[in-house]
This record gives structure tokens, sequence and C-alpha cells, in this order.
């Protein structure tokens, strides 16, 4: 994995981040090389929009840019009365990283994270509570608790010889959309659990320093969970906040630090901008407020707030806005994404070609992937 740093601004916050990594620095594209065929099928996202062909030839679209951007050659279909698409690159030097970057969502989210967290993610003091399995945090949050619409289902395998159940599919918007790997039926051993209406699920890597871990809870494979509150289409409080659409993509670059080190550039709309410096602001005040309350005793860095980045469903980063330094937030309208101790330029590039392109309007699963020698 590649470590990710972000500075919001010139102002003193560092954001520490994971991003997705394996992609190599080499051409995609040379002669000799196999070729590859890819089948992918799309299912509704996080906000159950159905699939319909507009959205598919809007996925098909992104992938023609990402390749083109890359100077691949190569075809996309659509396949008739389908919810798959077919790629076909006649040649390409690593297949791996190809279909990263075609399958990647590059899905952008920036939430107050404190404000954000609800259920078992929050304790009776406003603060975080990291959660060892998703099964774990999924199971306080089923019924008779109402769940609304579920934004979506989760089904694990279950066994008498683990206490950890493990996610067999899942995340799917529809009961149907989940099953449809094992014949439309719940498999033996097979537990279906929801996601209440308007949450979200999202992933840590301990490695990522995840907040309020517990000695009690610890989770045995380093990745801790959390619920937060997920209205995208609220006019007058979307959560999360921030996201693709408040990014600039002719200001979304790879470059490089005077050091040398590899980043990628990025840039605020004004709405964007704006919006930044409210949260940081609510932020910098709830911390400022919480540390009052205490008689200000003690080191005040104990009651700062955060601003989490959730790049396709994993934490990134909970960089604390320091109410001291910045008391009235952080302005926008840059960013920059540091890839950090063992990051190249090609990874910088790459990350930043996804999120130049936008993210994909759906869920996109690898059916099938062939290399043609």
């Amino acid at each position: 994995m590649l470590r990710v740093r972000v500075l919001l601004s010139a102002a003193a916050l560092t954001l520490v981040a994971v991003v997705v990594g394996g992609w190599s620095g080499r051409p995609l594209q040379s002669r000799g090389d196999p070729g590859l065929e890819l089948t992918i099928r799309a299912s509704p996202g996080w906000d159950r929009t159905a699939v319909t062909p507009a959205m598919l030839r809007r996925v098909a679209g992104i992938i023609r840019d990402r390749m083109r951007q890359l100077a691949v050659t190569g075809a996309v279909t659509l396949e008739p009365r389908s919810d798959r698409l077919v790629v076909q690159i006649p040649r390409v030097h690593d297949p791996a990283r190809a279909t990263g970057l075609i399958l990647t969502t590059g899905h952008l989210m920036l939430f107050d994270f404190e404000n954000d967290l609800t259920g078992p993610s929050l304790d009776v003091n406003g603060d975080p509570v990291a959660t060892p399995t998703l099964y774990g945090l999924l199971s306080q949050v089923q019924k008779p608790t109402p769940l609304g619409k579920p934004q979506a289902y989760y089904l694990f395998e279950t066994s008498t010889t683990t206490s950890n159940p493990t996610v067999a599919a899942g995340p799917d918007a529809t009961t149907k959309e989940l099953l449809r790997p094992f014949g439309g039926k719940v498999p033996a051993n097979g537990t279906i659990l929801a996601v209440p209406e308007k949450r979200i699920v999202v992933s840590c890597a301990a490695a990522n320093g995840c907040l309020g871990i517990h000695a009690s809870a610890i989770s045995k494979n380093g990745v801790y969970y959390y619920l937060l509150r997920y209205d995208p289409r609220n006019t007058t409080n979307p959560v999360p906040e921030l996201g693709n659409g408040s990014l600039v993509s002719s200001g979304t670059r790879a470059d490089l630090t005077q050091a040398g080190n590899p980043v990628v550039l990025l840039q605020l709309t004004d709405r964007g901008s704006k919006e930044l410096q409210k949260i940081t602001r609510r932020e910098a005040h709830r911390g400022q407020a919480k540390y009052a309350l205490t008689g200000k005793r003690g080191s005040y860095l104990g009651y700062v707030q955060h601003f989490a980045i959730v790049l396709d469903g994993v934490l990134r980063s909970t960089p604390y806005i320091d109410f001291k330094l910045n008391p009235d937030g952080i302005p926008g309208p840059n960013a920059e994404l540091d890839m950090g101790r063992g990051g190249t330029g090609q990874d910088a590039k790459d990350l930043a070609l996804v999120l130049r392109t936008g993210a994909m309007p759906c869920r996109l699963t690898l059916v099938s992937k062939r290399v043609v020698h």
C-alpha cells in the first residue's frame, strides 16, 4: 500500500492517508504485448439509483476517457439489453494495472467526521468508536431498530468455528442483486445484514491511524469500521459535505515537490472552497467548546475535531483541525496529495487520472478477465 499525505492549502494542516496501490510505472501499451478483454457488470451503488442505459453510456465514456488519456487504443461496447460492458484492448503491457485503472470507482467523499458519525460509531461523549468487525457493527443496527428502506445489504458467511463472520457478498442495493451469484437464495451458513437508510459503512486500516480504537475491541486483521450518515441528495445539509463535484478537473494533476516527491495537486471549486472553510470552522468551534467545558485542563489537542477523507468506501485520513492555529477554519481552494514514501510519479499520474475523469455513477464488478497471447 502506498502512503499518501494530503496538505489542505498553505495552512498548517497535514492529512495522512492510504491509497490503493499496486499500479506499476511501466507503459501500458507496446508492441508484442498480449491483448486484454474485460467483461464488467454495473449495479446500483450506495445511492441505490437503478442502472439505466444512460448510466452505462456514462460509464463507457469514463472508461474511454481514461484510456484516451493513457494513450491506449481499444474499444468499449455495451452488451444489448444487459447491465454489462466489454472492454477490449489489443495490446497491454500490464493487465493488472490496466484493469485497476478501468475498474476504480474514484468516489471521493469528505465528511465532518464527529458530526456525521452515528449509532455504534459514536459514544456518549460524542467521540468516535471503531468497531473491529463489519458483522459486529451491523448486527447492532438491525431490527427492532427501524431501518427504513435499507441503504445496502451484505451477505456474511457464518460458522460455528469462528466468531468473525466473513463478507461473502456486498454491499448491494437490493437482496436480489446481493444473491445473484448464489442463484437468488441465501446459501447455507449465510446471514444477510442491512445498512440502515441514509447510512454508509466506511472501513479503515489500523495502519492509517483509525480513531476510537479501544483495547477491549482489537481487530484481528487490522481493519475497523464506522457507520456514518449518508444523505447526498439533501439540498440543505448534504452528507458527505464535499465530493468529486467539488473538484475542478483541470486543476487535478500530478506534479513533484521541490524535494522531488510525487504529489497530486487538487483544486476545489468556489463552492467547494467555501464549504471547506465552513466545515473546518465548525470543527474548530466544536473543539474549542469541548476544551472549554473541561476548564481547559490538559492538552487541547485531546479535544480537536476531525475532517474525514474517504475514497471508494475506505477512510484514508482523519486530519484534525487545530483550533488554536486555525480558529476560523481552513480556506481552499488548493489541496495536495503527497504520494509519500515508496510512491512513484506513475502512482501520482494514475490517481490524478482517476480523479480527473470523474467517479463512476454505479458499482462495477469484474465478471471475467481474459488475457489473449
